[in-house]
């Protein structure tokens, strides 16, 4: 496969030929070759089943070539069990697809639990969970929905609903600061920023931010650090901010991007994670209908904007990435009014050369040895210039409807550029 283009050729851009089938990449780096000796040499059961289906996408092959080997095999078998089930019978008859499945698999299956099963496997209830059937990934690496948000697999084996709880039963202190962001936003500039104003000098954080991100770390990490606190997460404002944070008036910055620079460098970073590896179109739209981890980015800025106009003397300090490349030294210095420390102007000047893509970049292999996480498979660049890497496929971003709802969102919308 050859590129005529200035974006970079992927290896898992390329579908290897296996006996005469076009076949995705393997997400494991295994031999394709060696796999299929494998699987054929595989040990089977009685009990077995198999669901065997075409994919979505097209670096399986030939569809009719696929159909006529399943027709010629139930033709030479027709003794063999199969349930032919067609995505259109499913979605038009449910339960009587469970009832055929049960027969087939000779369980016992009342009418109320194909009923049940039915109704907890619509679209409905499972359209949240998109990037799943298109994850090349192990079990563990798969999104869940909590409470209305998409949210990527815990790295370190927690309940998400458990971790909920315990975000929400913290103990607060008084000089607690939260970074809230949707990711890619540009948290980790701003996290070193606040690092370096706490600290009153211009030093690193030796902590990369996922150490102290409120989804991410226990509950004995999130009560024993030592104050003052800085944290970061990429939560709903519903599932993190509690009445106790309202009553301590616990600290905000806020940050947000451009929607178009956010789904680029979104899916740049998903790409360089080695199971992932979905078309930019297809992953583009999941953003607008905010089924990417971490859910809509439209809803997150809402539910921004609704706490600051139901809460407006809490102390929040909100920053576009945009500003902060345009007036670095103005936001560093918003955000040492807000967490009410001394910062004399050289600091601040100090710090926004010290925070600058240069020189953020030339810390990027000291970080990574800190990223302590499963999920980090090999090295991610933190710092990329996305625009470098651009494609027209985010102009899909201006249809008007998405357009309309960010444009609900005015507190935010003026101070973003080029959307």
């Amino acid at each position: 496969m050859s590129s005529t283009s200035n974006e970079p050729v992927y290896v898992s851009d390329i579908a290897p030929m296996v006996k005469d089938q076009a076949l995705s990449p393997h997400p494991y780096g295994l031999d394709w070759e060696q796999h299929l000796a494998d699987i054929q040499s595989l040990t089977l059961h009685h009990n077995d089943v198999i669901i065997c289906a075409y994919p979505k996408a097209v670096s399986f092959g030939d569809y009719v070539r696929y159909l006529q080997q399943m027709e010629t095999f139930m033709k030479e078998n027709p003794d063999h069990p199969v349930v032919n089930v067609s995505f259109e019978e499913t979605k038009r008859d449910p339960v009587g697809v469970v009832r055929r499945l049960a027969e087939l698999m000779q369980v016992d299956a009342s009418e109320k639990l194909c009923e049940d099963i039915a109704v907890a496997c619509s679209f409905q209830k499972m359209k949240m969970f998109a990037m799943n059937e298109k994850s090349n990934g192990p079990e563990n690496i798969r999104t869940f929905l909590v409470k209305d948000q998409v949210l990527p697999p815990q790295p370190f084996g927690l309940d998400w609903e458990q971790q909920v709880v315990n975000i929400q039963s913290m103990k607060v202190r008084d000089d607690d600061l939260i970074i809230c962001a949707y990711p890619k936003a540009g948290t980790h500039w701003l996290w070193e920023m606040c690092h370096m104003l706490l600290h009153g000098r211009v030093e690193y954080e030796t902590r990369a931010k996922e150490h102290l991100m409120m989804e991410f770390v226990s509950k004995d990490a999130l009560a024993n650090d030592d104050s003052p606190r800085i944290f970061n997460t990429h939560l709903y404002f519903s599932l993190f901010m509690t009445e106790k944070m309202k009553e301590k008036k616990v600290k905000l910055v806020h940050v947000y991007r451009n929607p178009k620079d956010t789904v680029m460098s979104l899916y740049f970073h998903y790409r360089q994670l080695l199971w992932h590896s979905q078309d930019l179109r297809e992953f583009v739209q999941e953003f607008l209908r905010g089924e990417v981890s971490f859910g809509d980015y439209v809803r997150y800025l809402q539910q921004m904007e609704t706490f600051m106009k139901e809460n407006p003397d809490h102390p929040v300090v909100n920053v576009s990435f945009e500003e902060t490349k345009r007036d670095p030294v103005g936001v560093v210095r918003r955000l040492a009014e807000l967490m009410k420390v001394d910062a004399s102007e050289k600091l601040c000047e100090d710090i926004v050369a010290a925070c600058s893509f240069q020189k953020m970049k030339m810390v990027d292999d000291t970080l990574k040895q800190y990223l302590q996480t499963p999920l980090i498979t090999f090295s991610q660049k933190l710092y990329r210039k996305g625009k470098d890497q651009m494609s027209d496929v985010t102009n899909d971003m201006r249809i008007e409807g998405y357009k309309q709802r960010l444009s609900k969102n005015h507190m935010f919308v003026k101070s973003i550029q080029g959307y």
